[in-house]
């Protein structure tokens, strides 16, 4: 499950990680979850973390802040740092429950 995530996508989360396949424009494994993937079958580095970007909002002309999340590996979960930005995928680390 995807914090802040609807059913397959949007919602008030971050929710684009690369579910839909590597396209030619993210094929790196830190934010594509289908390269990330791909190099585990590949080359097998399992997945620890994905960063999750905000999707634009329909007609957005690009100066927003979009809002980034970090995706961790069952069982963990992104734990916000002790004054860190939540709108941002690097204040958080994966942890074990």
């Amino acid at each position: 499950m995807v914090p802040g995530m609807h059913h397959c996508d949007g919602g008030t989360g971050p929710s684009e990680f690369g579910q839909g396949g590597v396209s030619s424009t993210d094929r790196d494994p830190a934010t594509n979850l289908a390269a990330s993937l791909e190099a585990w079958v590949e080359s097998g580095r399992a997945p620890n973390q994905v960063i999750a970007r905000q999707a634009p909002a329909q007609g957005a002309t690009g100066g927003e802040r979009l809002r980034t999340g970090l995706i961790c590996a069952y069982p963990q979960h992104a734990s916000l740092r002790a004054g860190a930005d939540a709108a941002n995928a690097e204040g958080y680390r994966c942890v074990d429950p």
